[in-house]
């Protein structure tokens, strides 16, 4: 894990993957 990155940082992969399975 890379700890140089903020807490509230999200991973722009989790984002599509979240916009992704919701939109199925």
């Amino acid at each position: 894990m890379v700890e140089d990155l903020p807490d509230d940082w999200v991973c722009p992969v989790c984002v599509v993957d979240k916009s992704f399975f919701t939109q199925i």
